[in-house]
This record gives structure tokens, sequence and C-alpha cells, in this order.
């Protein structure tokens, strides 16, 4: 069950920056992994999930490229803006897919 509404919303939109840091400290949690597992996923029980997990270490790399690669990602990209991200984040799981399918069929010394 949601905890804000629209009366609610705008309060905890003013309290959240105040809060938050004293209460992920408190918990001993990852307030950027706790968002996107509340906000993004919509389900806060999945802040120990592998796919929540993977997404909270994957932002900052895609994050580190974006800013490396700079004026090459300059101008407006307009509609394709919505279209390119759905097509990259399609592509990005398939391959993680594929990345976790070689790794589990691959003998585990390989890895050790």
């Amino acid at each position: 069950m949601p905890v804000a509404n629209e009366k609610t919303q705008p309060i905890l939109a003013e309290l959240r920056p105040l809060v938050s840091p004293l209460v992920a400290e408190h918990l001993q949690i990852d307030t950027v992994h706790a968002y996107l597992c509340a906000d993004v996923f919509g389900k806060p029980e999945s802040y120990y999930d592998g796919h929540c997990t993977f997404m909270t270490a994957l932002m900052p790399e895609i994050a580190h490229h974006l800013d490396e690669a700079g004026p090459a990602l300059s101008g407006d990209f307009g509609s394709l803006k919505s279209n390119l991200c759905k097509s990259l984040a399609r592509r990005l799981v398939q391959d993680v897919i594929k990345h976790n399918q070689v790794v589990e069929q691959a003998p585990r010394t390989a890895f050790e």
C-alpha cells in the first residue's frame, strides 16, 4: 500500500532530503539502492533481490561512461530518447541473461 498520496506527496518531497540520510544511516542502507527498489521498481521488499542490487551497481558505471562521452552525447535526441532508452535496456537485459547462462554453465573452477 503506497504511503504517499496527492496530499502527502508534497510534504514527503520536502522531508525526504532531510530525513532520508538519517534514516538510511540508522538502517545501514544505501539510499540509491533503496530509491531504485521503492520508487523505480515499486517494490521496497526487493532491496536484497539480485536485479535491484545489479541495477544499483550498474547506474554509476553508466553515469561514468556517459560523462566521459560528454560532447558526443550533446544535442537533442527528441522522440528518439524514449525509444532509444527502451531499446538499450532490452539489449542490456538480454546480454546480462546470456552472460549469466554462460557463467552458470561454465565449470566453477574457471571463476575461482
